[in-house]
């Protein structure tokens, strides 16, 4: 009856049992109360008789219930890890699916390390059998939240939390949420020679190009209108028109109106080609100073409103499982559904290869993308052709550890976290763990880049020695004798 009512799930009810003395130590120890913190057995033969849960001290007072889990008494947990770095890293100690792990160069190594000396506890790792978060149908999940459920572990690291996965683990926040964020390639400096139209707008421009016409006929209607009241000698509309221009361009050309009656007209038309042309070259010389590049992307939104068919997108495919696929599957937004109308599920080597191409944007982790790009597309100066968007897509909740619903030390572990993230100490965790992974991913490629050199320059002093050690059949040479010319011919294939 207990069981079914899920006493499980509340670790902070007061048990209180009434029977016999003998039956004492089978109670307590009983499966049913593995999360009960307070116990208390009333044995018939004695006033009060009292047993203490094994791997956890009870306290006499709850007014504070994280202090009676100050020591934990060497108590094992059982933890399933998935590798998601910087969060968790670990080292496989065999090839079979669910094998036991150990942690290293991670938060959770630091994590575990530090709250085992605090805590009093040990711990044993293992990978998730089929390396997923599990996804729930029914309320029945798989993957690591599955595990949890079903309580074969205690701890589950790092999952995310969800409105279902709520409802089968408890949660502890560890680290802060990481957005995702678009790769493009950087800013690139625009063409010089659209630079003498680069200072003003293209609505600027047609500004110009109709007010010329409009001042064109309107100073025309103006002459035909005066001429028929006084007689006097009309003017051809393309006269206006090319006058205008002149004008504009501040060509220097005889004025036809001579008369007062176009001196208006023609004063308002100069005064405001001189105020254009001022404009025009203020802004030209800022712009050939300071040489324009071409705008990156920063959103989705700029992105899916680019003309269509000019630019393409992808998806690195590690990130379409778990909760990143319900952004996708069901959008709210309409432009989260104009992308995802368009991505490609693609691997991160082909996605950021593709976005070195031009015209292409790739989808990813901010951190994940900040050390690939370190790493591997960036030089000795610290020069790469990759564009991060600066402003990110909030996708997932913070991640932590899930732990299996009613484990009696959730929030002494919620406290712990707190406390490490409003000391920084999290950040300073995550930046050094980038660091150390960057550092490692560009030795790792030096000694590849070493070696390859290594084996390339013995391969062709190998050819070269037999190529002079062979005889020449050419009739020019005299048989017998070692001759250059194969050696020649070699080294201008290599």
């Amino acid at each position: 009856m207990v069981e079914e009512a899920g006493l499980r799930k509340f670790p902070e009810v007061v048990v209180v049992v009434l029977g016999m003395k003998s039956d004492a130590h089978m109670v307590l120890l009983h499966h049913t109360f593995r999360n009960t913190v307070h116990a208390f057995y009333f044995a018939v033969t004695h006033p009060f008789s009292e047993v203490l849960v094994p791997g956890l001290r009870r306290v006499k007072s709850r007014t504070n219930s994280h202090d009676q889990f100050k020591d934990l008494g060497g108590h094992r947990f059982q933890v399933v890890a998935i590798r998601n770095f910087p969060y968790t890293d670990f080292i496989e100690h065999g090839e079979e699916p669910g094998a036991e792990v150990e942690f290293t160069q991670s938060i959770d190594d630091e994590l575990f390390t530090l709250l085992s000396a605090k805590l009093n506890f040990t711990w044993k790792v293992n990978e998730q059998m089929n390396r997923a978060f599990g996804l729930g149908t029914e309320g029945v999940f798989s993957g690591m939240v599955g595990d949890l459920q079903r309580e074969e572990f205690d701890i589950g690291t790092p999952p995310t939390i969800t409105a279902g996965r709520a409802k089968a683990m408890d949660f502890a926040r560890g680290y802060p949420s990481v957005p995702l964020v678009l790769a493009s390639l950087k800013p690139a400096l625009l063409p010089q020679h659209f630079a003498l139209v680069r200072p003003f707008r293209d609505e600027v421009w047609g500004s110009l190009l109709v007010g010329t016409v409009v001042w064109a006929v309107l100073a025309w209607v103006i002459q035909q209108v005066w001429a028929r009241l006084t007689e006097e000698g009309e003017f051809k509309l393309s006269t206006f028109m090319m006058y205008g221009w002149a004008a504009l361009l501040e060509q220097s050309t005889p004025n036809p109106f001579t008369r007062n009656s176009y001196q208006m007209v023609v004063g308002g038309w100069i005064l405001f080609c001189l105020i254009v042309s001022s404009c025009y070259k203020g802004s030209l010389i800022s712009h050939l100073s300071v040489q324009s590049k071409t705008k990156p992307i920063e959103t989705m939104e700029e992105l899916v409103s680019i003309e269509k068919g000019t630019w393409n997108w992808g998806i690195e495919r590690a990130l379409f499982q778990g909760p990143v696929i319900e952004l996708f599957r069901k959008p709210s937004n309409p432009v989260v559904k104009k992308f995802a109308d368009k991505f490609k599920v693609v691997r991160w080597q082909d996605g950021l290869e593709k976005v070195k191409g031009g015209r292409y944007a790739f989808l990813g982790f901010q951190n994940i993308l900040a050390v690939l790009i370190a790493s591997y597309f960036t030089d000795d100066r610290g020069r790469s052709p990759f564009f991060l968007s600066k402003k990110g897509i909030p996708v997932l909740n913070d991640l932590g550890w899930g732990l299996r619903k009613g484990l009696p030390v959730t929030s002494r572990f919620a406290k712990m976290f707190q406390h490490l993230d409003e000391s920084g100490l999290m950040n300073l965790w995550t930046d050094n763990k980038m660091r150390y992974r960057i550092n490692t991913n560009r030795k790792q490629q030096q000694q590849q880049s070493t070696q390859q050199g290594t084996q390339f320059k013995n391969t062709s002093f190998s050819w070269l020695k037999l190529a002079a050690s062979s005889s020449c059949t050419s009739v020019r040479c005299v048989p017998g004798h070692s001759c250059l010319f194969p050696t020649i011919m070699l080294n201008s294939e290599l």
